[in-house]
């Protein structure tokens, strides 16, 4: 249901942004579902769906629905809905993903070397990142991952941030990768820089 183009029918107003709605696809027909915006929203509308919950003590999985061009990444959905009364969150599928990093650069006289990372089970190498979690920044975010996947304690460098949008293959899932800065691990220095071991099945090499 990820994905799904729905049409719906409010029937109460929880929050302030949180509502609960009756929705209707291909698919499915007046099946209960939350819907969250950061908009007005008529009775009757079309939505998007942006999650799919299961709630301690529930039976099946809640729909969420967003409105057409929202975007919802996990953190600011866990927020939301902690506004419902009595009701813990087990799991959240989400069709957006945010990821923070960096470019991890280690600089000589000679040249400079870009520190890449390959999980043990993956096809690619790429720059180190991960998730964001509620309450970080990106910059939070991008230090924490680096630390966990190289070991290494990063520095930002200031008033750079780029962002890639990729979908996934399957085409259900939409991942939006935020590398909030380049890092530096060390400068002016004669030695390259050794990740030290961590717990995580991570592949590391510097590149030119």
């Amino acid at each position: 249901m990820i994905a799904e183009n729905v049409r719906g029918t409010l029937f109460g107003n929880i929050a302030e942004g949180l509502y609960s709605a009756y929705v209707s696809s291909s698919a499915v027909s007046n099946r209960s579902a939350y819907v969250v915006t950061r908009r007005s929203i008529k009775e009757y509308f079309d939505g998007i769906v942006v999650a799919v919950a299961a709630f301690e003590g529930m039976q099946g999985e809640r729909l969420i629905v967003a409105q057409p061009g929202e975007i919802y990444y996990e953190p600011e959905l866990r927020h939301m809905l902690a506004k419902l009364k009595n009701v813990t969150v087990k799991s959240l599928h989400c069709l957006y993903e945010k990821s923070c990093g960096g470019i991890i650069f280690y600089k000589t006289r000679q040249n400079v070397k870009i520190l890449l990372v390959k999980n043990n089970n993956g096809r690619y190498w790429s720059f180190p990142k991960g998730h964001i979690e509620d309450g970080e920044t990106e910059q939070e975010t991008a230090i924490r991952e680096i630390k966990e996947e190289t070991g290494l304690d990063v520095t930002l460098v200031n008033n750079f941030r780029e962002i890639s949008e990729s979908t996934a293959t399957y085409g259900s899932i939409c991942s939006r990768h935020a590398s909030s800065a380049p890092m530096t691990t060390t400068c002016a220095s004669s030695k390259k820089p050794k990740p030290p071991s961590t717990s995580c099945a991570i592949k590391r090499r510097w590149a030119l």
